[in-house]
Parts: structure tokens; C-alpha cells; sequence
């Protein structure tokens, strides 16, 4: 993973950031938030994995999960209709209409990223399955 306390791609003057408060609630509603939201040697750490997957992952360092976070939010806006594999990830997921972007990742979430769905789609250990009809 790529550390980064800033971007490569230019900031535009019409920059619709999400405010990192709503950036770090919908991090924490996901799976497995504290691997992406955390603190190293002194510093908080917020990852864009939980969006774009390990291999175009990218970490981002403040002294606060918020001022992490912001500079997470300026990347992911930085890079929708990028041609890349964050450009592609973030443009798919309807960043940054934050509601877009949940209903994306539930989409694409595998069974076994979320407790529930696991509930959902495995039949309980020992209990009779109801009988199909054919």
C-alpha cells in the first residue's frame, strides 16, 4: 500500500469533496473499519481499500481520522473519470453522492465481507431445511 499525504492529479476549483465526517461514518459502517481507519506511530491512517481493494490501495495520514479523511475525500474526487484503477472504482461507485456509493458497495460486497449476509445466504448448523417443491 502507497502512503500519501497528497495527490497527483490537480485540484479543480469546483471541488465537491465529502466532509470527512460523513467520509468516516460511511468507512465505519463497512466491514472491517479498523483496517481502515487507525492509528500508526503517532499518526491516524485512513485507507481508500474499503472502495478501490488492496492492490490500488492507498493510505492517507494526518494527525487527526479527520484531516486523514479529507485528503482521502480530495483524492477520490480528484480521480472520478480518471482512467485508471481508482479513477474506475471511484467513477463506478457514484462518488461523491455518498448514498450512491453505499448502495455500491453492497452491491458488490462478497458474502463473507458482512455478518449478515452470511445469516442470510447459509443455512444454520442442525436445523431442518424447509423441503422444495418440484
Amino acid at each position: 500500500m502507497k502512503h500519501a499525504t497528497t495527490t497527483d492529479l490537480p485540484k479543480t476549483q469546483d471541488d465537491p469533496s465529502v466532509g470527512s465526517g460523513d467520509l468516516l461514518a460511511l468507512i465505519r459502517s463497512e466491514p472491517d473499519p479498523d483496517s481502515h481507519i487507525f492509528q500508526w506511530e503517532g499518526k491516524w491512517e485512513v485507507t481508500n481499500e474499503w472502495l478501490c481493494g488492496g492492490f490500488a490501495g492507498r493510505s492517507f495520514v494526518g494527525d487527526t481520522p479527520e484531516e486523514a479523511a479529507a485528503q482521502l475525500s480530495e483524492y477520490l474526487t480528484r480521480h472520478v473519470g480518471h482512467e485508471s484503477m481508482v479513477g474506475d472504482s471511484v467513477t463506478k461507485s457514484g462518488w461523491p453522492n455518498l448514498a450512491a456509493v453505499k448502495s455500491h458497495l453492497l452491491r458488490s460486497r462478497q458474502p463473507d465481507e458482512d455478518e449478515q449476509a452470511n445469516i442470510l445466504d447459509q443455512p444454520a448448523a442442525g436445523l431442518a431445511q424447509p423441503k422444495r417443491s418440484t
